[in-house]
């Protein structure tokens, strides 16, 4: 009982410390693969948004260049003189202004900015949004063909802001919004661009990225700059897309979930192989420690049968040998004890001759032993009769 106590309690504290020693790198690399995956992961997004930004900054840059060029084709053709010839599509309306009053109007053109022809002429097309509704309305002018002309195009919001939704859209996208320089929403889509539009306003300007709160759930937003000035006399615009944190993460979902499981599944398939390994090799030295044990208490003749190969098996031989030499040395001490005890407490020839033979028989067994007495003149044959093994004493005479 007590040697299978001390094997099992050696064999705890030998896996156990493997375990530990396995675990704890396991552990800081789990740690370290987790932050850097999910900065990744953030990374990522965060690109993945600014690109989706600029896709729908360069959807409108290319509205805004087409509803332009048609207005530069409806001067050149004096388009708007001919009542029965269509608007292009990407107008609601226009109107042709002659020194500040609406010489000609197609469509739903109002209400027209106030612009005078002297700054269209310094930025050649200008763009206004009028305030007031959301998405806003769009104006793009030109220069007419007469000095004091300005014609107007009234953008229609479907060739314009659909457009740029819809190239920023995304399964997990959760909200596009365009924003003047002033920070106030032109136009938002998907599901939380009014959320978005209020919140970014609630702050003292849009940024470049960052988070904000959108339907009861935090969201990573990503931005882009629509440079206006050099082609329409306008101040920047903004688009912002956002996404929530939890459609990002989304794949860490699964990773958190599928990689602690498997951790523990291979941390317990090793602690098995480790914990049988372990026994096994536990196995010899606990024999060995069992045969220096025996050894203390001065049984030098059982063996320590280790049946292997390895290390151990070349210990257990060693350790063999050695206690077989121990035990002869033993006997060799032994047995010179009794030749002197014998010697010094008898007086009879044959007393001494039968210790001697005694312990010759101990130190070297199944052997023979002869005593010669060089004093003496006879010879005779001793028997030990504590042994079927014969023994031959002669004594022969000095002449």
């Amino acid at each position: 009982m007590a040697d299978r106590m001390l094997r099992t309690r050696v064999a705890r504290r030998v896996v156990a410390t493997f375990l530990l020693a396995a675990l704890l790198p396991i552990g800081v690399v789990a740690g370290l693969s987790y932050v850097a995956v999910t900065g990744q992961l953030e990374d990522q997004s965060r690109k993945r948004l600014a690109q989706l930004a600029k896709s729908a900054g360069m959807s409108v840059v290319e509205s805004l260049w087409y509803a332009r060029t048609n207005l530069d084709q409806m001067v050149h053709f004096d388009a708007l003189s001919d009542p029965e010839r269509p608007l292009p599509g990407v107008f609601r309306g226009a109107a042709l202004v002659v020194d500040g009053e609406v010489a000609v109007q197609r469509g739903d053109a109002t209400p027209l900015p106030e612009v005078g022809r002297a700054e269209v002429d310094r930025a050649g097309a200008l763009l206004r949004a009028v305030p007031g509704r959301q998405p806003r309305d769009v104006f793009v002018s030109v220069a007419g063909s007469a000095p004091d002309e300005v014609l107007w195009g009234r953008v229609s919001a479907d060739s314009l802001w659909s457009r740029a939704f819809a190239s920023a859209t995304l399964p997990t996208t959760g909200a596009v919004c365009v924003f003047d320089a002033e920070g106030r929403p032109l136009a938002c889509g998907l599901d939380h661009g009014e959320e978005l539009a209020y919140s970014v306003s609630a702050l003292t300007g849009p940024d470049g990225g960052g988070e904000v709160s959108l339907g009861g759930e935090t969201h990573l937003i990503a931005a882009w700059d629509i440079f206006l000035p050099a082609s329409f006399g306008s101040d920047p615009w903004r688009v912002l897309v956002s996404e929530a944190r939890g459609d990002v993460f989304a794949p860490m979902r699964t990773f958190s979930t599928t990689f602690p499981l498997a951790l523990v599944l291979g941390i317990s398939i090793i602690s098995l192989m480790a914990n049988v390994q372990i026994r096994r090799t536990m196995e010899p030295l606990l024999r060995l420690m069992e045969g220096t044990r025996r050894v203390g208490m001065g049984d030098l003749d059982t063996p320590v049968v280790v049946d292997s190969d390895d290390e151990f098996g070349v210990l257990a031989g060693n350790f063999n040998r050695m206690t077989s030499q121990l035990a002869d040395q033993f006997k060799f001490l032994d047995a010179g004890r009794d030749i002197a005890e014998a010697s010094l407490s008898r007086l009879e020839r044959s007393a001494v001759v039968g210790s001697l033979i005694e312990g010759c028989e101990q130190i070297t067994p199944g052997r023979r032993a002869a005593v010669l007495d060089l004093d003496g003149a006879e010879a005779w044959r001793r028997a030990d009769e504590r042994s079927t093994r014969a023994t031959r004493v002669a004594l022969v005479g000095a002449d």
